[in-house]
Protein backbone atom coordinates (compact mmCIF):
# COMPACT_ATOMS: atom_id res chain seq x y z
CA UNK A 1 0.00 0.00 0.00
CA UNK A 2 2.84 2.41 0.88
CA UNK A 3 4.62 1.76 -2.41
CA UNK A 4 1.47 2.45 -4.39
CA UNK A 5 0.84 5.68 -2.49
CA UNK A 6 4.46 6.76 -3.06
CA UNK A 7 4.19 6.00 -6.78
CA UNK A 8 0.94 7.99 -7.09
CA UNK A 9 2.48 10.92 -5.18
CA UNK A 10 5.65 10.79 -7.25
CA UNK A 11 3.80 10.80 -10.57
CA UNK A 12 1.00 13.25 -9.79
CA UNK A 13 3.04 15.72 -7.74
CA UNK A 14 6.16 15.49 -9.93
CA UNK A 15 8.47 14.99 -6.95
CA UNK A 16 11.54 12.79 -7.41
CA UNK A 17 11.30 10.80 -4.17
CA UNK A 18 10.76 7.06 -3.80
CA UNK A 19 9.36 6.80 -0.27
CA UNK A 20 6.83 9.46 0.68
CA UNK A 21 5.42 7.59 3.65
CA UNK A 22 8.47 7.22 5.86
CA UNK A 23 7.78 9.57 8.75
CA UNK A 24 11.46 10.37 9.25
CA UNK A 25 12.44 13.69 7.69
CA UNK A 26 15.55 15.75 8.48
CA UNK A 27 15.34 19.37 7.37
CA UNK A 28 17.55 22.36 8.07
CA UNK A 29 15.93 25.00 10.26
CA UNK A 30 15.48 27.72 7.61
CA UNK A 31 13.82 25.55 4.99
CA UNK A 32 11.81 23.72 7.68
CA UNK A 33 10.31 26.99 8.92
CA UNK A 34 9.49 28.14 5.40
CA UNK A 35 7.93 24.80 4.42
CA UNK A 36 5.96 24.47 7.68
CA UNK A 37 4.54 27.98 7.32
CA UNK A 38 3.02 27.00 3.97
CA UNK A 39 1.63 23.57 4.86
CA UNK A 40 -2.16 23.16 4.77
CA UNK A 41 -2.60 19.37 5.08
CA UNK A 42 -2.86 17.85 8.56
CA UNK A 43 -3.55 14.21 7.72
CA UNK A 44 -1.61 11.31 6.20
CA UNK A 45 -0.62 13.25 3.07
CA UNK A 46 1.45 15.78 5.02
CA UNK A 47 4.63 14.02 3.81
CA UNK A 48 3.60 14.50 0.19
CA UNK A 49 2.77 18.15 0.79
CA UNK A 50 6.06 18.78 2.59
CA UNK A 51 8.03 17.24 -0.27
CA UNK A 52 6.01 19.10 -2.93
CA UNK A 53 6.64 22.45 -1.20
CA UNK A 54 10.35 21.62 -0.89
CA UNK A 55 10.45 20.84 -4.62
CA UNK A 56 8.62 24.06 -5.56
CA UNK A 57 11.20 26.06 -3.58
CA UNK A 58 14.10 24.10 -5.14
CA UNK A 59 15.34 22.62 -1.86
CA UNK A 60 17.68 19.69 -2.36
CA UNK A 61 16.07 16.40 -1.36
CA UNK A 62 18.25 13.41 -0.63
CA UNK A 63 17.01 9.99 0.41
CA UNK A 64 19.17 7.92 2.71
CA UNK A 65 18.50 4.60 4.34
CA UNK A 66 17.37 4.51 7.96
CA UNK A 67 16.45 1.64 10.21
CA UNK A 68 12.72 2.01 10.78
CA UNK A 69 10.24 0.02 12.83
CA UNK A 70 6.55 0.58 12.30
CA UNK A 71 4.44 1.26 15.35
CA UNK A 72 2.29 -1.86 15.93
CA UNK A 73 -0.38 0.38 17.48
CA UNK A 74 -0.82 2.43 14.31
CA UNK A 75 -4.46 3.32 13.73
CA UNK A 76 -4.74 3.15 9.94
CA UNK A 77 -8.31 2.74 8.72
CA UNK A 78 -7.59 1.25 5.32
CA UNK A 79 -10.39 2.46 3.04
CA UNK A 80 -11.07 5.75 4.82
CA UNK A 81 -7.37 6.72 4.99
CA UNK A 82 -6.74 5.73 1.35
CA UNK A 83 -9.66 7.88 0.19
CA UNK A 84 -8.61 10.84 2.35
CA UNK A 85 -4.99 10.57 1.21
CA UNK A 86 -5.96 10.56 -2.47
CA UNK A 87 -8.26 13.52 -1.83
CA UNK A 88 -5.38 15.34 -0.13
CA UNK A 89 -3.03 14.65 -3.05
CA UNK A 90 -5.60 16.34 -5.30
CA UNK A 91 -5.73 19.26 -2.85
CA UNK A 92 -1.91 19.52 -2.98
CA UNK A 93 -2.09 19.67 -6.78
CA UNK A 94 -4.73 22.40 -6.66
CA UNK A 95 -2.76 24.37 -4.03
CA UNK A 96 0.42 24.12 -6.09
CA UNK A 97 -1.28 25.25 -9.30
CA UNK A 98 -2.94 28.16 -7.49
CA UNK A 99 0.41 29.33 -6.02
CA UNK A 100 -0.57 28.75 -2.37
CA UNK A 101 2.91 27.34 -1.79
Amino acid sequence: MGRTYSWISKVLLNVDVNDFTCGFKLIKRGPALKIASKMLIDRWAYDSELLKIATIHNYKIKEIGVRWKNNPNSQVKLYKDIALSLFDIMRILIFSFSNKY
